[in-house]
């Protein structure tokens, strides 16, 4: 049903004045069982959800990861939006700021964009998948510790090196990441592996791992200025 075919006087709801169907976000391209699935979670975090609570949530639908996508993306697996980076509104392509509600491990979709990390590892890099616009608190072993926020309410998420994720109580650390001059072999693979217009620029940090008591270094792009 299209919004021509709607009889809003009879139909009328207030969340219709964001979208058509509840849940979706403002100026989204989002089906209703997309909705529904967002909308569960909204009202999950409004309660201040325990760990047990979220883990339980994103077993059973997903958590909602938020990535890029690409025009050719399927409308049934992403909420998307136009994205507001100049990159990414070139002439004859075009990528979304997206959503989509994925199980753990992360696992790549033929349209999906993904936000990584590359991480020296000896004489290899190794590749992270973590939530677009988002960088890790510190590492603990070879996991990715992060601190999230969604609607006033603090998480924390761990991500693996197989890039299974589960949800945690709110993580801290005295030993915060630096930037720093990014080595060579990084660069290069980061210039070699990455999608060529997903980036605008990269850097490089220096990660505390709690467990080694040292730093580690990692290059991460960035989209928008």
């Amino acid at each position: 049903m299209g919004q021509d075919d709607i009889d809003w006087e009879k139909n009328f709801k207030p969340h219709m004045l964001d979208h058509l169907n509840e849940g979706c976000p403002s100026n989204s391209e989002c089906t209703a069982e997309l909705g529904k699935k967002r909308k569960a979670w909204e009202d999950l975090f409004k309660t201040r959800p325990t760990v047990m609570a979220m883990n339980s949530l994103a077993k059973t639908i997903g958590f909602p990861l938020k990535i890029w996508n690409d025009k050719n993306s399927s409308k049934e697996d992403y909420i998307s939006w136009n994205s507001p980076c100049e990159v990414h509104n070139k002439e004859g392509q075009e990528i979304r700021t997206a959503e989509t509600f994925i199980k753990s491990p992360f696992k790549k979709g033929d349209h999906t964009l993904f936000h990584k990390i590359y991480m020296e590892n000896g004489d290899k890099v190794k590749e992270y998948i973590i939530p677009r616009d988002e960088t890790p608190l510190y590492k603990d072993g070879n996991d990715l510790v992060f601190l999230l926020e969604e609607k006033g309410h603090y998480f924390g998420m761990r991500i693996n090196e197989k890039n299974e994720y589960s949800l945690i109580k709110n993580p801290s650390t005295q030993n915060f990441s630096e930037f720093i001059s990014c080595p060579k072999k990084l660069q290069d693979y980061f210039d070699k592996h990455v999608h060529k217009d997903l980036y605008r620029f990269s850097n490089c940090k220096a990660l505390w791992n709690n467990k080694t008591k040292k730093y580690e270094t990692f290059i991460v792009g960035k989209a928008c200025s």
